[in-house]
């Protein structure tokens, strides 16, 4: 009887042996599955890193784009292995081709629509983020402008330190917001961080600034446009209506002060202001006009 009872434990015994190495064996083979499909997927990833990244950088940010409207990304695309070349982005991309050689029709855009710099030669990947979209550019537009006003407060001897400065700021992003320089794709940490940095540097310029200097950081690109093409009409400033407050347009804005007898300095005075921006408006509120009528009965307009 005992001998039997223990033939019973040793078979159960063995049973329960044999089911654990079975089970144990199909764990390791599902872990070694996992492990395989982990290196293939890691691969396929690297792959379609390695081939977004040779696409140019305006293409890349066309795509983007276009993806970022589907509520998915390149990122997603590498993060899937899938490539540029891939038959569901053919589409994307060949409208994409088409915008940049100029073979579809394109609406005329707007200085607010692009950076204050060329997207196509981006060269930086910080550069390559602003130009992503239209939230990147108002970004930029908003940290560059108040970047201008801020620069011409100060005396001559201090703008090459600021302007060092804000050179160092931009290298620092890259480690800040984990970029290579060779990106064309981008996560949303990185997007985000970019963007959140050039906010936070935009804040601290303004806070610096005061009076008309304050008021010019917080115009539209379209109004630095305008501004400057009324004193291209004065025949104060050469060239092109870009925007871009530099070296030239300030000189200008200091040869309008200095014609209308004010204190020569770099910032337009908020009736100056008025006068380039709305031209015919600044002209009818200097004067009036109320109708007389003669002894025959005729109106006239008189002028004050």
């Amino acid at each position: 009887m005992a001998t039997h009872s223990m033939r019973s434990f040793f078979f159960l015994f063995a049973c329960a042996f044999l089911m654990a190495f079975i089970s144990s064996e199909a764990s390791a083979q599902q872990n070694l599955f996992k492990m395989i499909e982990g290196v293939i997927q890691d691969a396929a990833s690297n792959k379609a890193r390695k081939a977004w990244s040779r696409l140019p950088p305006s293409e890349a940010a066309c795509v983007e784009s276009a993806l970022r409207s589907k509520g998915s990304s390149i990122d997603q695309m590498i993060q899937s292995g899938v490539r540029p070349n891939d038959q569901s982005l053919s589409e994307t991309r060949n409208e994409c081709k088409r915008t940049r050689t100029g073979d579809a029709p394109q609406e005329a855009s707007s200085l607010s629509d692009q950076p204050t710099f060329d997207c196509s030669k981006a060269k930086s990947a910080t550069g390559r983020i602003i130009c992503l979209d239209k939230e990147g550019a108002e970004a930029d537009w908003k940290m560059v402008s108040a970047s201008w006003a801020l620069r011409f407060t100060l005396p001559a001897s201090e703008r090459k330190n600021f302007d060092s400065a804000e050179e160092a700021w931009l290298l620092s992003l890259n480690d800040r917001c984990r970029l290579d320089s060779r990106q064309s794709s981008f996560t949303r940490f990185q997007r985000n961080c970019v963007l959140r940095a050039y906010s936070d540097r935009t804040a601290a310029y303004r806070s610096r600034l005061t009076g008309d200097a304050l008021v010019e950081a917080d115009l539209s690109p379209e109004d630095h446009s305008a501004i400057q093409k009324g004193l291209i009409a004065l025949g104060l400033l050469n060239g092109e209506a870009d925007g871009e407050f530099g070296e030239d347009t300030r000189a200008a804005i200091k040869q309008l002060r200095s014609k209308n007898g004010e204190s020569e300095e770099f910032f337009l005075t908020a009736a100056d202001r008025l006068k380039l921006l709305k031209p015919d408006t600044a002209a009818d509120a200097g004067s009036s006009t109320c109708t007389v009528v003669d002894l025959t009965g005729s109106p006239l307009n008189v002028r004050d």
